[in-house]
């Protein structure tokens, strides 16, 4: 019965790891970035653009646009030929802004896809945002912990 029972647990944990890896390398080709966070320096007046944007070549497939509003008015809009890396990656700009205002930033992705995100000026402010891939991965390891705990009792019992 035992043995049933670890053999059920084992098919669980390796269906779970293969959904998780499947949906942490899967290149779509034409997508929207799957995480956008907004970070704002209030001291340096700095807005930090992180995104995540998973891509099989950071030549062709990239963040093309970025636009930028300070309460519904245009700021700063700028264009890309390429992204820095195949998948997270961050931009800076200089925005100044006071304790209130809204900033918007829209991203574009050159094969298709707009991602928006918004914050409130405070004198310390971020977005928060967990990408769905780090939801995965976390799963993943407490489902392999639990595999393992189970099997040391069961290995215990039989000893």
């Amino acid at each position: 019965m035992w043995v049933k029972k670890k053999r059920n647990l084992v098919l669980i944990s390796l269906f779970i790891l293969l959904i998780g890896l499947s949906i942490n390398s899967t290149k779509i080709t034409s997508h929207s970035p799957s995480n956008l966070t907004l970070e704002y320096g209030f001291l340096d007046q700095q807005l930090t653009v992180l995104l995540v944007h998973s891509v099989a070549d950071s030549n062709t497939h990239y963040i093309i646009d970025v636009d930028i509003w300070k309460n519904d008015g245009l700021v700063n809009s700028t264009s890309y030929t390429s992204q820095p890396t195949n998948s997270i990656f961050s931009y800076t700009y200089n925005i100044s802004a006071t304790i209130g205002d809204i900033l918007k930033v829209t991203t574009e992705c050159n094969q298709g896809g707009t991602k928006t995100e918004q914050i409130t000026v405070t004198d310390n402010t971020i977005t928060p945002s967990v990408p769905a891939a780090h939801v995965c991965i976390i799963l993943i390891g407490i489902s392999s912990t639990a595999l393992f705990k189970i099997r040391r009792r069961v290995k215990r019992k039989e000893g």
